[in-house]
């Protein structure tokens, strides 16, 4: 996102290249507001994008961006059955 390089380039010459603390103190501030607006722009996007989708993707644990801007949503993974599994492991063939 711009905003991400926007915080970067603040932080960056807040400390490499502010000429005085004031200077400084300025573009530390500004990096910090850059960052809350792009997380801010992140949540509203992802928000939108379940909206989107629709009510399954609410109560999924991902959503994610495919192929020609696809959103898709991915179901919970089911828990394996172990029990299952460590039968397998001491039944003679």
């Amino acid at each position: 996102m711009a905003l991400h390089g926007r915080s970067a380039e603040a932080l960056l010459f807040a400390t490499s290249r502010a000429q005085n603390e004031d200077e400084a103190e300025y573009h530390t501030e500004q990096a910090h507001r850059f960052s809350a607006l792009e997380d801010c722009a992140r949540q509203m996007f992802w928000a939108q994008a379940r909206d989107d989708i629709g009510g399954k993707a609410w109560s999924s644990h991902k959503v994610g961006i495919r192929a020609s801007w696809m959103m898709v949503a991915a179901r919970n993974p089911e828990m394996p059955n172990f029990a299952r599994m460590l039968g397998n492991l001491g039944a003679p063939d």
